[in-house]
């Protein structure tokens, strides 16, 4: 019984982390960076998804479409780690804004905004819950039944 719990438990971590999201093609978006124009809100939130959706990544990513940061974050660390420098306002991953001389939040979105920082957002709508859900339930049914088989068979083998 604790081989199959195991079993289950795998099983289980497997379809949640791994082929739940690609159950249903997701939907992509992307939204222009606003995370320090709204501090208290992520670009996602501010670009009109439903808080019910299912964000599955969320990159940052500069004008020439490099991945620079996650969840909002212009930079790996997590946060905006933008300098004042002999050329203006720099922020690593995205370049430097040379009319600025600022790290105020103000002033590091408008070279984020100047630089063209967008956040691409691959998520799964909350309209999708249900096509998930019955999905899900028709692999794990399938396993059920392949399973089921698979024992008839070896019982039915093994009998004289």
């Amino acid at each position: 019984m604790a081989a199959v719990l195991g079993v289950f438990v795998a099983a289980r971590l497997v379809v949640a982390h791994w082929v739940r999201p690609h159950l249903v093609a997701p939907l992509h978006i992307s939204i222009p960076d606003t995370t320090f124009a709204q501090p208290s809100s992520t670009s996602a939130s501010a670009g009109g998804l439903d808080p019910r959706d299912w964000i599955i990544s969320d990159n940052t990513i500069n004008a020439k479409a490099h991945v620079i940061g996650q969840y909002g974050s212009v930079s790996s660390s997590g946060n905006a780690a933008a300098s004042e420098g002999a050329h203006g306002l720099t922020i690593p991953g995205v370049g430097s804004c040379p009319d600025l001389h600022s790290t105020t939040a103000q002033s590091i979105q408008q070279c984020v905004n100047h630089m063209g920082v967008r956040e691409v957002v691959t998520y799964q709508p909350i309209t999708h819950y249900w096509a998930l859900q019955w999905t899900e339930l028709a692999v794990f049914l399938g396993a059920a039944v392949a399973l089921s088989g698979l024992c008839i068979w070896w019982v039915r083998k093994r009998l004289p």
